[in-house]
This record gives structure tokens, C-alpha cells and sequence, in this order.
């Protein structure tokens, strides 16, 4: 279950409840792929994005900051 998204650097991120962080890459729009994944320690309701870091609300455990590498 999708809780919250963010836009940034061509990328999708869905707060996906008890599956965590997905990261979606929008090269091809029509098509989205999965590219990477991460398992919060509680339930991820929201996420902001900026283009270094991700920020993940989690229930359990507050707030997840997430650093982006290229």
C-alpha cells in the first residue's frame, strides 16, 4: 500500500507501509522499473526527496534519512 510519493532527480520514491523505501527510475515513463529498495524499521507513510537525500516518515521509529549516491 502506497502512502506517500516524491519526485526527484528522475526518480520515483513510494513510502510503501511495511514494505519501506521503494525507488522507482522514470526513464521510460510509459514503463516504470524498480531499482532499489528499503526495508524501514516500522511502517514508511511519507517521503520527501531532494537531490542528494530522502527523507522517510516512519511510524515506529520517526524520521529515516536516506543519503543518495551516483
Amino acid at each position: 500500500e502506497v502512502r506517500g510519493l516524491a519526485l526527484a532527480r528522475g526518480y520515483l520514491y513510494a513510502a510503501q507501509r511495511t514494505e519501506g523505501l521503494a525507488v522507482y527510475s522514470l526513464a521510460d515513463p510509459t514503463r516504470l522499473e524498480l531499482v532499489a529498495a528499503l526495508d524501514t524499521p516500522g511502517e514508511a507513510l511519507r517521503v520527501a526527496a531532494t537531490s542528494a537525500v530522502v527523507y522517510v516518515a516512519d511510524r515506529e521509529k520517526g524520521l529515516q534519512i536516506v543519503q543518495l549516491f551516483r
